[in-house]
Formats: structure tokens, sequence, C-alpha cells
């Protein structure tokens, strides 16, 4: 299982660093949970950064979760793009950890 927090700029600057340290995380794990609810902004990489992370979970096995509040500019991003459906996505990292998970495990 992985929680990790991000805060400041999801961008250019800061996902390749990002994506070095979880993709491996990811790719070991059933649950992952990203926080992004200090997290200022997210440009195009970023966005293609959560992708990723996403997509090395599911390959794994497991399932991706993000935490954001309702009204945060990366949720808002999300649905501009229209792929904030692609996300499960929570308001709390409680709410994430607690709400049933698909693979059986409590």
């Amino acid at each position: 299982m992985v929680l990790a927090e991000i805060a400041g700029a999801l961008d250019i600057d800061q996902t390749p660093s990002l994506l070095n340290q979880l993709l491996p995380l990811c790719r070991a794990s059933r649950r992952v949970v990203l926080d992004l609810r200090r997290a200022e902004f997210i440009d195009s990489t970023g966005v293609r950064g959560l992708l990723s992370l996403q997509k090395a979970t599911e390959e794994a096995g497991g399932q991706f979760r993000l935490v954001t509040t309702e009204n945060s500019q990366v949720r808002r991003i999300l649905k501009l793009l229209a792929i904030n459906g692609r996300f499960a996505m929570f308001e709390s990292a409680i709410d994430a950890w607690i709400t049933r998970w698909d693979d059986g495990l409590s």
C-alpha cells in the first residue's frame, strides 16, 4: 500500500522526479493513494504523470486513487480535460482508504 502526498506544483519541473520515485512503488503495490490537496498547480506534464502512475498501478493489478478537494485547481484541470472520470477521487485520504477496494482486500 502506498500513500503519497504532493505539495506545490505538479509540472514539467517536478513531474520527472515524482515519476522516478513513485513508478516503482506503483508497480509493486495493490493500492495507491495520491494526495493532491496541497498541489497548487498542474500542467499537461503533471496530468500525463498521473495517467502514467495510474497505468503502472493498474497493470500491476492494483488500484489508483486521488485525493483532491472539489474546488482545487487539479480537479478543475482534470474536469476541463474531460478525464476526471478516469480517476477514483476522494475528498480526504481517510475516505480513499476506507472506501471499499475492488480487490477484496480489507
